[in-house]
């Protein structure tokens, strides 16, 4: 908890200091150090919320983290258009300030309560405290973890070019404004992320208590019906009518980040889930920078196509719903390789504690545990 705060405080100033930029590359400096900073953030928030929430409910509570990233990022998308009334300057001054606000908030909640530190005592195997080395040589071992890394990977690259192609995408195709599209999308990302994140957490959780596979499967399911809306969003010729079928498109394919957080939680012993966060946020990270350069491959293959002339939505309507259907088929691999392993967890599960979080013996990832 101590590290989040850290890093909440040193990624605020970071933003802060971006406001008083003149030049592009104190920028593009300023950037580098603020992803440093927010990069403290998940790996510890995922092993301190697995660490409180039993994997009952762990998915469900991983997407109310997760909302977060749609509540800022529909935020974000507001203050684009926001920028017109203020100078951009002032912008990220007024959220770094913010950010800054919300660090005594910090230090007062972010605490362990004692009866998680005790639970965690009784759940630990083996040693307390593990190398990066020795949790990467269990995770390599690990075929769960590997497919769980690979299906988040290729998912997380459409989010990258959406993100940095769609108000291209909404000027060219529809001569929107960005105080037009800016305000509708962050709406979207804050409504239509939200309701996706909550839906793919709770209904993860109602099926994991009989079927283990079933975050992954809920996932899988979750992007197959995402591939035909984002179809329609780039397709549809009215500007409203790509609004609403963008809404439809995060409901559903925003499903996946709680349920694939809490996928890893439950693969992994409480003493490495830190550790094992930060490899597998690192790499989901890096894989997704592929999106923004991806799209601008396809430019001009396809000019003549009816309602993307100008190549952007052609290329986009080439990489987002495809890469949603690929990580479809990888996340129900997932499935079937965690469901090869359910005998074995279920019986750990039934042998665990009431209110605890069961420690599936199964997995690649403990079964080293015996050679540290």
């Amino acid at each position: 908890p101590a590290v989040l705060a850290v890093g909440l405080c040193f990624w605020s100033c970071m933003v802060l200091l971006m406001g008083f930029a003149n030049q592009f590359w104190q920028l593009l400096l300023l950037r580098v150090l603020l992803g440093i900073g927010e990069a403290t953030c998940n790996p510890v928030a995922y092993s301190v919320i697995a660490d409180v929430y039993p994997d009952e409910h762990r998915a469900f509570a991983l997407s109310v983290y997760h909302y977060g990233v749609y509540l800022g990022g529909g935020f974000g998308w507001i203050c684009g258009a926001i920028n017109f009334a203020l100078d951009w300057h002032w912008t990220f001054r007024l959220l770094g300030i913010l950010g800054l606000a919300t660090v005594p908030v910090a230090l007062l909640v972010f605490w362990e309560p004692a009866s998680v530190k005790k639970r965690r005592e009784e759940q630990r195997k083996g040693k307390a405290v593990y190398s990066v080395m020795e949790v990467v040589c269990c995770l390599i071992k690990s075929l769960p973890f590997w497919l769980l890394l690979i299906a988040s990977s290729v998912r997380n690259i459409p989010g990258y070019a959406l993100g940095a192609w769609l108000p291209t995408f909404y000027a060219l195709e529809h001569g929107a404004s960005s105080e037009d599209y800016g305000i509708k999308v962050g709406l979207v990302v804050l409504f239509g992320g939200g309701i996706g994140c909550f839906l793919g957490g709770f209904i993860s959780d109602r099926l994991s208590s009989r079927w283990r596979y079933s975050k992954a499967l809920v996932i899988a399911v979750s992007q197959l019906l995402a591939a035909p809306c984002i179809v329609a969003v780039l397709l549809v010729p009215s500007l409203q009518g790509s609004y609403g079928a963008l809404a439809l498109a995060y409901v559903t394919a925003e499903t996946w980040l709680g349920p694939a957080a809490a996928i890893l939680q439950d693969i992994c012993m409480p003493a490495m889930r830190a550790q094992a966060s930060a490899v597998y946020i690192g790499v989901i990270t890096l894989v997704a920078s592929i999106g923004p350069v991806l799209v601008p491959a396809f430019f001009g293959i396809g000019s003549q196509f009816s309602k993307c002339t100008h190549g952007v939505g052609y290329s986009l309507l080439i990489t987002v719903p495809t890469l949603y259907v690929a990580s479809a088929v990888l996340f129900f691999l997932l499935a079937l390789a965690l469901h090869w392993r359910a005998p074995a967890t279920q019986e750990s599960k039934e042998s665990t504690p009431k209110g605890s979080s069961p420690v599936p013996e199964s997995s690649p990832v403990l079964a080293n545990e015996s050679e540290h």
